[in-house]
């Protein structure tokens, strides 16, 4: 799944520029269960095994709990997945591209469902600012961590 690929009647890009190696973004995004400690609108994530395709798991926000499965897990370059929840299906698709002074995200994401028809207007405009949002605190995550192992001599290629 390439972000191009999400379907949907609702469909959000985000892209920032991050100044911190490929291998550091990665190192953030992956950690499933770590999304929750740097990503202030979800109170929970859990997986259900090792970063690999078909791996399922869940995270919750104030709306309630996704239920996911991870569709594509290409180290350090795509994470996708899909998910639902009661009333909608979800996909997102993560691509990190190594830049000379950092990297570039390109995030896509798609809602599906009733809601997402009836409400689409609406539903849009949050996909798109949680995406967005998402993006920005992934970079703000992933730079500070690479900071800090920069200031310890531990920066990553």
């Amino acid at each position: 799944m390439k972000p191009t690929d999400v379907a949907g009647p609702v469909i959000a890009r985000s892209e920032i520029d991050i100044a911190a190696s490929q291998r550091d973004v990665w190192t953030v995004l992956a950690d499933i269960e770590g999304w929750p400690t740097w990503n202030p609108a979800l109170r929970h994530a859990v997986s259900e095994g090792d970063l690999e395709v078909s791996t399922r798991f869940r995270y919750a926000t104030g709306l309630g709990t996704m239920s996911c499965i991870l569709r594509q897990v290409d180290a350090p370059h795509w994470l996708a997945w899909s998910g639902r929840s009661l009333t909608i299906g979800h996909q997102q698709a993560w691509h990190i591209e190594p830049r000379d002074r950092g990297c570039h995200i390109t995030a896509d994401a798609s809602t599906t469902g009733l809601t997402a028809r009836v409400l689409k207007g609406r539903v849009i405009r949050r996909l798109q600012g949680e995406l967005d949002a998402w993006t920005q605190l992934l970079k703000l995550e992933a730079e500070t961590r690479s900071g800090a192992e920069a200031d310890r001599g531990e920066r990553s290629p």
